[in-house]
This record gives structure tokens, C-alpha cells and sequence, in this order.
């Protein structure tokens, strides 16, 4: 939920930065914070949102906004990291207290999946068990965790080396790499930043909304060549 609204922000936010105000532009990030904080309780998402308007605004040469992100950044992270013991609204919004248990944890419980993924990973590496086989190979071997929790880890199982180099160069070629849209840079920066963390449930949702901004980009890049 945290990372289809740092997706919003971006297509909002970058598509339409010369139709909105100054003021909607404030209000908007904002609205966005609090949704992160209220609501989504993902770390990593936050994280990619100061990182997505970071970047934006050094694609805009904006520097000064830059170091104000960094300061207020540093400012609310070092304020989290003394009081969420003595606050309890800052550990229940941020689930710091789990990471310091000696018991699992959301970090703990994703480095144990690694590893014993590592294993089924190495019997097929190329080619992997197959799509959408993850939940039968799991119930199957009797597997302690319910799946992967990382899209890295899911590629690399089901589709193997080949599947997920092939997944790179998309994300590359027409991401990470594209020169006349930047916000498909941004959506592309978001995308490798929580791949090796976030659940997967968030693949196929991911895939099918990006498939839709594609489609929606590629269909008005049509519409300016045909009105020429």
C-alpha cells in the first residue's frame, strides 16, 4: 500500500509539476507523508519517498530543497531513534521495538527466507521451478515460512537466473534509463529499492500497474506523433 502511494506521488507530482501550484505541491507531499505514517507503516516506503524528492527535485537543480530534505531526514530519524522507547505512538508507527528482540523480526524473519531459499535456488538455477509454483513447492517440502518475501527471491525460484536477468533489463532499459521521462526513472529507482524487501504479494499487483502506466505513456507518445 506504501509503495502504489509513493507511485502516486510520483505520477501526480513529476506529470503534472507545471499545472500545480506551489501551495498543492506542499499539500501534497504532506498528504502523502502522513498516508505513510498513518496508515501504510512501511519503513522502506518512506524511505523511497524522501529518495524519489530528492531526486526530483536535483533533476530540477533544486539544491537548497535537497539539503532541506536531508535535514528535516536526519532531524525526524534521530528524534524516532531516542523517543520511540518512551513514545509509544513512535513504535507502534514505526515497529522499532521488534528490531532490537532477540526473536524474530521483520528483518530476522526476511534473512532466514533468504536462506533457506538459497537452497531450493541452487537445485534450479537457471530456469527455476516454474511461474506460480512457489505455494505447491512450499506445501510440498513442508517449508517453516508461507513464501518468499521479496521479489528478488520469488524471481529467482520460480523463474531462475535467466527469468531474472531478463527482468533487470526491463527494469533498465525502460526505467532506470529513460531519458525522456523522468518519472519512469523515479518509479524505477522505487522498484529496486524494495525488491529485495517487500512482500510478494506486491509483484502482481506492481506488474499490473505498471503495465497500465505503460500503456497509458506509450498511448499519449502515439497521440503527439499523430497530432504532428
Amino acid at each position: 500500500f506504501g509503495i502504489f502511494t509513493v507511485f502516486c506521488f510520483i505520477l501526480l507530482f513529476v506529470s503534472n509539476k507545471k499545472e500545480m501550484k506551489p501551495f498543492n505541491k506542499v499539500m501534497v507531499v504532506l498528504l502523502v507523508l502522513l498516508n505513510l505514517i498513518l496508515f501504510s507503516k512501511s519503513r522502506t516506503s518512506m524511505l523511497a519517498f524522501f529518495i524519489v524528492v530528492s531526486l526530483y527535485n536535483y533533476h530540477l537543480k533544486n539544491f537548497k530543497a535537497i539539503i532541506f530534505i536531508f535535514v528535516i531526514f536526519v532531524i525526524l530519524l534521530v528524534f524516532i531513534l531516542l523517543n520511540f522507547e518512551d513514545i509509544l505512538v513512535l513504535d507502534q508507527l514505526f515497529r522499532l521495538s521488534d528490531l532490537s528482540n532477540s526473536g524474530d523480526n521483520s528483518y530476522s524473519l526476511r534473512a532466514n527466507i533468504a536462506k533457506f531459499s538459497i537452497s531450493i535456488i541452487a537445485e534450479r538455477p537457471f530456469f527455476g521451478i516454474g511461474p506460480g509454483n512457489e505455494f505447491k513447492l512450499f506445501e510440498t517440502i513442508n517449508a517453516p515460512h508461507k513464501g518468499m518475501e521479496s521479489g528478488s527471491l520469488l524471481l529467482l525460484v520460480e523463474r531462475g537466473l535467466v527469468g531474472y536477468l531478463i527482468y533487470l533489463y526491463i527494469l533498465f532499459s525502460e526505467f532506470l534509463f529513460s531519458k525522456n521521462n523522468f518519472a519512469l526513472v523515479l518509479i524505477g529507482v522505487v522498484m529496486i529499492a524494495i525488491d529485495f524487501t517487500e512482500t510478494v504479494i506486491v509483484l502482481s499487483q506492481l506488474s499490473t500497474f505498471l503495465a497500465i502506466y505503460l500503456g497509458v505513456n506509450k498511448n499519449e507518445s502515439n497521440l503527439k506523433i499523430n497530432s504532428i
